[in-house]
């Protein structure tokens, strides 16, 4: 059987509940993991390609314009005919605001995935 907790013996002890106090203030200042913003924007390769993703459209490194499945942090789309990678499904997953992997995906095969970043501006 339980017995119920009584704030007079909780708080008996001079101090206890500063101490209290002090340890949930703690646990509500532990740094959590960054999320990132959202996908949308500019990215850049390694390899000097470019690709523009404007909620579910996206301008492909081609120059092509398709429409995909877009969510705050991915993308997906099927690469259209006409399109050097048509055929191929890709999609993305940001890690960071800066930083978000690539993966081409060809008859169901994953590729090797790609890490991509926003461009930066120049001027």
């Amino acid at each position: 059987m339980l017995l119920p907790i009584r704030p007079s013996r909780l708080f008996a002890r001079p101090g206890t509940a500063a101490r209290l106090m002090f340890g949930v203030m703690m646990v509500a200042t532990l740094p959590l993991p960054a999320q990132a913003d959202q996908i949308d924007g500019d990215w850049c390769s390694a390899s000097g390609q470019h690709l523009a993703i404007d909620g579910p459209a996206i301008t492909l490194p081609s120059g092509a314009e398709t429409i995909g499945s877009y969510w705050r942090h991915g993308f997906r789309y099927e690469a259209p005919e006409g399109d050097p990678e048509a055929g191929q499904i890709v999609e993305m997953r940001q890690l960071s605001d800066e930083e978000m992997v690539l993966i081409r995906s060809t008859g169901g095969k994953p590729g090797t995935p790609e890490t991509w970043t926003r461009c930066q501006a120049t001027s």
